[in-house]
């Protein structure tokens, strides 16, 4: 019922809805670790301003990221389930495993790995919805990525006081 409601949904309405469920979630996760005061283990620092400029990091975040990422963690596993009669037709299946390969890579701590578990998860739902246009749906999922990063950004940037 849910995903027939958002295949008739226009591409820039889609967009903006997968775009709001990712950032509410993001956003719920982030409130509840700093209210519950969960403890992070951090293994590495995450890209940002200071360490590699803003340059390389419009580039590697706002392009890169999102077309490679999305070629390899919702267009290559949907391939390879296709391929697969058995694992076919088990959507929610390619979401787990596209989620987790999705979280393992982005290994900054143990937090951001869990919540972009979560985040890949819905974003190979998204890829899933328009499956029957690969090209289309490739394309949509980029965009989401690409405003999720944009605003990961905007936010690296405020909390630098580069911008405003």
């Amino acid at each position: 019922m849910i995903t027939n409601f958002l295949r008739r949904q226009h591409i820039v309405i889609y967009v903006i809805i997968f775009y709001s469920l990712i950032t509410f979630i993001w956003s719920v996760y982030f409130l509840l670790k700093e209210t519950l005061n969960i403890y992070d283990i951090e293994f590495f620092a995450p890209p940002s301003i200071n360490n590699d400029g803003v340059l390389k990091l419009i580039i590697g975040a706002l392009i890169v990221a999102p077309l490679l990422e999305t070629l390899f963690f919702q267009k290559f596993i949907y391939y390879l389930f296709s391929k697969i009669s058995y694992l076919k037709i088990r959507n929610i299946l390619s979401c787990l495993v596209s989620g987790l390969l999705f979280g393992l890579s982005h290994t900054y701590s143990l937090y951001y790995m869990f919540s972009t578990t979560i985040i890949g998860f819905v974003l190979m739902y998204a890829y899933l919805i328009h499956i029957k246009n690969q090209k289309q749906s490739y394309w949509i999922v980029v965009t989401i990525h690409f405003l999720i990063n944009l605003s990961a950004l905007i936010e690296n940037l405020i909390s630098q006081r580069l911008l405003i």
